[in-house]
């Protein structure tokens, strides 16, 4: 039973979601929506001949519940072309993920280093370079639970 409604539940934020999807008619041209308004455009090297540097944004899941994910961080999901997330992650929200979109664990809890925060950063920095848009989703706050100095 309780897997038929965490479907149905996910099935309703897929639909609602959809409505914020990257192109979808009268969203992106509204006023704070669109990054480039902003400064910071992604820059996808596979759009491009040009070598254009990419985007990193870090991302709060919040408390876990994928209702509770802002638009603006799931429009960012839905145009990342990598997701680092860590333990505090719940799956069912890495499953808004596109299927195009490449995920890389990269969790630590005490004891237990999957990989290190320099590795973290280190890979950050490389795959923006290499042209990606880059999400760093982690659970709770990261300005308050995660190390949001070390990753900006």
């Amino acid at each position: 039973m309780m897997s038929l409604l965490m479907g149905q539940t996910m099935s309703r934020i897929n639909s609602f979601f959809t409505l914020f999807k990257p192109g979808a008619k009268g969203v992106n041209d509204a006023k704070g929506v669109n990054d480039a308004e902003h400064g910071s455009e992604v820059h996808n090297s596979a759009n491009s001949t040009e070598n254009k540097i990419g985007a990193v944004y870090l991302i709060g899941a919040g408390a876990g519940d994928a209702e509770l994910l802002t638009l603006k961080a799931y429009r960012l999901l839905q145009q990342a072309d990598v997701v680092l997330y860590d333990w505090l992650v719940d799956q069912e929200l890495l499953k808004l993920l596109p299927e195009k979109t490449e995920r890389l664990f990269v969790g630590k809890k005490a004891g237990c280093h999957h990989t290190s925060q320099s590795e973290i950063c280190s890979l950050l920095v490389k795959l923006a370079l290499a042209g990606k848009s880059v999400v760093r989703l982690k659970g709770g706050d990261p300005s308050v639970f995660g190390r949001l100095n070390e990753e900006t």
